[in-house]
């Protein structure tokens, strides 16, 4: 169990969260229908919406936030306490604006952050196939453009439960360190991220600010 969770965790999926992988909302809706537990989670802690969200499923996103219109979208998920909004930021597949296009919609939180610390934007920065709209839109509803990654401190018990996830035996949340205080410029500026570095200088993102290391994009 610790030594391969990855496949401890898919051993305990609900058949709602396969479901949610393979089907489209209309065979979900079935299963609630006979009564599936919408409020399930798997080993990991993650929600059958929260996977929804990280297999970019879009149609499924929407018949959940229409089924469950009080869902609550603060709520967290996995090893690293996820947020919906984060995770959608996160998701496999282009278009990320659409997804967090809904969730916004539904009022999701922009302030609400994973252990990681990562915002939206810094989570957009970090992907290979970004989505330059997407920071625009997380803009447009007011996100700060240059608010850092902040950790905050690690509460022993998630910080135990992510190492084992992610058989990490220096600390799992040490990997994220060296981003502390980054923003998404930081974040832009390794990957050579022009297409967003042009996105994030036309919001005014101060090309001057320094992360916890004193580095500044540039640098």
């Amino acid at each position: 169990r610790q030594a391969f969770p990855q496949y401890y965790t898919q051993a305990v999926r609900t058949p709602l969260m396969s479901a949610t992988q393979s089907w489209t909302f209309e065979g979900v809706e079935q299963l609630l229908q006979a009564k599936a537990n919408a409020e399930a989670r798997d080993a990991n802690g993650s929600s059958v919406f929260s996977v929804a969200i990280s297999l970019h499923k879009r149609g499924t996103v929407a018949g959940w936030l229409a089924r469950f219109p009080h869902w609550d979208l603060e709520r967290r998920g996995g090893p690293v306490g996820g947020t919906v909004l984060v995770t959608s930021c996160l998701a496999f597949g282009p278009n990320k604006s659409q997804l967090a296009r809904l969730l916004l919609d539904a009022r999701a939180d922009l302030n609400t952050r994973p252990y990681t610390g990562n915002t939206a934007i810094t989570a957009l920065c970090q992907k290979d196939d970004s989505d330059p709209d997407a920071i625009r839109l997380v803009v447009e509803r007011r996100m700060d453009v240059d608010d850092p990654t902040s950790r905050g401190r690690d509460r022993s018990d998630r910080t135990r439960r992510a190492n084992v996830w992610f058989g990490s035996p220096n600390g799992y949340f040490r990997n994220f360190a060296p981003w502390e205080g980054s923003i998404g410029l930081h974040r832009c500026a390794l990957r050579g991220d022009v297409a967003n570095i042009r996105v994030l200088m036309e919001v005014l993102s101060d090309p001057t600010l320094r992360n916890k290391q004193g580095l500044t994009a540039f640098d």
